[in-house]
């Protein structure tokens, strides 16, 4: 979930973002393009890049043998870099613990709407037709609000799951390396 307040439009990253990805979309996945790839590219992008060069999908066998080659032949600086900007993207994209700000938010409300229900004396129907519809333009407001931050999140996981799939091959190339 990315929350640009102050800087460029959405509408320029996407575009600078889908020329990046055309780009190494072209490339050929090589030592040299990896390394600078893994340590240039901005976080959205290079899960694009991860993305496209090994899909949740599968792919071809030999394509995907020759990338994992290219993973292992990373020396061990490049290696223990790259996991460790896999582990940073991968904590920024854990969107979970602000489900607890959400709940915390819905309680607050609901604690302090129960004692003004009580107080409140709603004689006519009028009134109760009034109390009703803004209890429920409330109740909607925040369930729209949980949705949305439950679709952020769920595509954060999905994107949280390939830098983990990567950052293993990662991790597992460097012990190969120093075993």
């Amino acid at each position: 979930m990315k929350w640009y307040l102050f800087k460029r439009s959405h509408l320029e990253r996407n575009l600078e973002e889908e020329t990046e990805i055309k780009k190494f979309q072209s490339e050929v996945f090589n030592k040299n393009n990896l390394k600078r790839n893994l340590v240039q590219m901005n976080p959205t992008s290079l899960n694009a890049y991860l993305k496209f060069h090994f899909p949740k999908d599968g792919q071809d066998y030999t394509n995907h043998r020759i990338k994992v080659q290219v993973v292992r032949s990373l020396d061990k600086v490049d290696l223990s870099s790259a996991i460790a900007r896999m582990e940073r993207i991968e904590h920024t994209n854990d969107q979970k613990r602000y489900f607890f700000f959400i709940g915390f938010i819905f309680t607050t409300i609901t604690a302090f709407i129960a004692p003004i229900s009580n107080k409140i004396e709603l004689n006519s129907d009028t009134h109760w037709k009034i109390f009703i519809i803004v209890i429920s333009i409330i109740c909607i407001a925040l369930f729209l609000i949980q949705q949305h931050f439950h679709e952020s999140v769920l595509k954060d996981d999905y994107n949280r799951s390939d830098l983990v799939y990567f950052k293993e091959l990662l991790i597992q190339a460097k012990a190969d390396k120093d075993s």
